[in-house]
């Protein structure tokens, strides 16, 4: 999960109208004044409201109306956008990238929580405020601090002593509070289970589901495929398709059998006048000069009149070979009509058989006859599809497995309906019962101390570790935490945390520790120039120091399977600037695993980050 864009108005410690866009990497965002700014209050407010309005106390002073929004890339790849007005109603929607637009998905408070849970994957409200957001407030000196004042308590009684009567009913209160968080977290993993039950019937379903959408698809599909009747063609339009080749090659013989009868003559198209020939007036001119000359010339000279007969002859040869080209161009004249007589029926013959089979092409939208047989054959092949599909559907149906899951599918939605309804009638969200336990152990102390009778009032906290364990031990609550999220054994997470979490401890403490140690109980201690040394003897930044080590390694450790940002409120109260440096230099790391959001107005850790945004 990646933050893309948060706004607020109206909203302590924001800008009046105050919008950020927020990039991947280490993103700090700096504040507008030095009023604190609850951001991490803010963002669990928008993701975990509690159903009853408490989200109002974010409300800056004097406005009676605020909202905030965020809107955000999940890990499905789609982005959605959450918007709240504090107090009030509230609307998610997710981005359709198809039209632009953003759908809107939920706009109740239970529908939003259940989607962002079961389908954009958030942890529980617990896990995101314990792993995924820092506050000084967690660190351990910040809680010894909250201890000594409950020492001092004592002294202070001795000059005003409490009033009792108010303490019991606040310690009633809180134990009565401390019941409902543990009533509603056991409603709360309840619907987490169901939930994930559900999901796995309902991929046991699916399986029914998509070969109904795959019916619905290949109905359609059997719909709309053409057929010879819906285009108006004949019924054997297939086999006259596949005798469309034979057509077209019956049709070329006869007219290369045509052009071969007729080529020769074809190829005589003209022939010469007789006035026009030369030769022949060259014989006749010839022929008239012998005939004179016999008639004029005296004695034996007049014998040369005899040679008019072979010039007469050959004049009258070129007459009679213009005769025959005649009567032969006459002839070939009539043969071009019989052919154009005969090419022509052979072309209507074949646009009369070929007809039907244009039209189908011109229907289909095809370019070759072959392709009309298997367009048109479609239609039997997603008949046939949507048989095997209703078979394959009517099967599953009567599968008992099929049967038992469906059933089961319903029994879970009841029962998911009836927790629901349990936990909205209980008011949906209350404060951590670790949260409440420290209250009810400070109460107690500041009434009788340790030991006194109220002792058996509270209930003892339990560590995910094995036995009863301190409240007030950050480390192990850290790693019940982490044994949740990596989905590992409590005795596994802490060797895991502290090996993934030594090197930031070194790089924070200049190499002054060389190792740091669980034991079975969850108990931490570091090595120290060869010797161990608990937590308690460590000096308080040392130990802060170590606590944020350790979160920072448990983030590190479930960045991929997680993915969600780390938003870590402003620590230059309990870091000094050189040190703030170094862990600025640790976020940038661990910014290129998943999205930091640092609160921070400290200038030289601003050009360390991979960008920065306004508040």
């Amino acid at each position: 999960m990646q933050i893309l864009e948060l706004a607020a108005q109206g909203v302590r410690g924001f800008s009046p109208s105050s919008r950020a866009e927020l990039r991947a990497g280490y993103c700090i965002l700096i504040p507008p004044s030095k009023e604190p700014v609850p951001l991490s209050l803010l963002l669990i407010a928008l993701l975990y409201p509690d159903g009853r309005g408490g989200e109002r106390s974010l409300l800056a002073a004097g406005c009676d109306l605020g909202n905030a929004s965020v809107m955000f890339r999940a890990r499905d790849g789609q982005a959605y956008y959450l918007a709240r007005e504090l107090g009030g109603l509230s609307a998610l929607h997710r981005a359709n990238e198809s039209s632009g637009s953003w759908d809107l998905l939920a706009d109740e408070t239970s529908a939003i929580s259940e989607y962002l849970r079961s389908t954009v994957g958030l942890p529980s409200s617990r896990h995101f405020h314990e792993a995924f957001t820092l506050v000084p407030g967690h660190f351990p000196s910040r809680r010894q601090k909250t201890k000594g004042t409950q020492v001092a308590a004592p002294v202070a009684s001795a000059q005003r002593p409490p009033d009792g009567a108010a303490a019991q009913g606040k310690f009633a209160e809180l134990t009565k509070e401390l019941q409902l968080s543990a009533e509603i977290e056991r409603w709360q993993l309840k619907l987490d289970e169901i939930i994930s039950e559900q999901s796995q019937v309902d991929n046991q379903l699916s399986r029914a589901g998509q070969l109904e959408s795959e019916l619905k698809e290949a109905e359609a599909a059997y719909a709309n495929a053409p057929n010879a009747e819906s285009l108006g063609l004949p019924t054997d339009i297939a086999d006259r398709a596949k005798r469309f080749a034979q057509l077209v090659a019956k049709r070329d013989d006869a007219l290369a059998k045509l052009d071969s009868d007729s080529g020769a003559e074809l190829s005589l198209d003209y022939v010469e006048p007789l006035k026009q020939n030369v030769r022949f007036w060259v014989a006749v001119g010839l022929g008239a000069a012998f005939f004179v000359a016999g008639l004029l010339l005296p004695g034996r000279a007049r014998y040369m009149g005899l040679l008019d007969i072979p010039a007469f002859g050959f004049a009258a040869l070129l007459a009679v070979r213009y005769v025959d080209d005649i009567q032969r161009a006459e002839a070939r004249s009539r043969k071009g009509e019989r052919r154009a007589a005969r090419e022509k029926k052979i072309s209507d013959d074949f646009e009369t058989g070929a007809e039907s089979v244009k039209k189908a092409m011109a229907a289909l939208k095809v370019d070759s006859a072959n392709d009309i047989a298997e367009v048109l054959g479609r239609k039997a092949q997603l008949k046939g599809r949507v048989d095997e599909l209703r078979a394959q559907i009517t099967a599953a149906h009567r599968d008992p497995e099929y049967a038992a899951a469906l059933s089961k599918r319903k029994n879970l939605v009841q029962e998911r309906q009836m927790v629901e309804a349990k936990i909205e009638q209980r008011g949906g969200y209350v404060r951590d019962a670790a949260e409440i336990q420290r209250e009810l152990n400070r109460l107690k102390a500041s009434i009788d101390g340790p030991g006194g009778p109220t002792a058996a009032m509270a209930p003892p906290a339990q560590s995910s570790l094995g036995g009863p364990a301190s409240s007030e031990d950050p480390f192990r609550a850290l790693f019940a935490v982490a044994s949740d999220l990596l989905a590992v054994d409590a005795g596994t997470v802490a060797k895991v945390i502290c090996d993934r979490a030594m090197p930031y401890f070194a790089a924070l403490t200049n190499r002054r520790y060389s190792g740091i140690e669980a034991d079975r109980t969850g108990a931490l201690s570091v090595v120290a120039n060869g010797g161990k040394l608990a937590t308690r003897d460590l000096p308080a930044k040392d130990l802060d120091l170590l606590y944020l080590s350790a979160r920072l390694a448990l983030v590190a450790q479930g960045a991929s399977r997680a993915k969600l940002p780390l938003v870590i409120q402003d620590l230059g109260a309990l870091l000094d600037a050189p040190t703030l440096q170094l862990v600025g230099g640790v976020l940038k790391q661990l910014g290129a695993a998943t999205q930091v959001l640092h609160l921070c107005s400290d200038r030289a850790l601003q050009a360390v980050a991979d960008s920065t945004a306004s508040l």
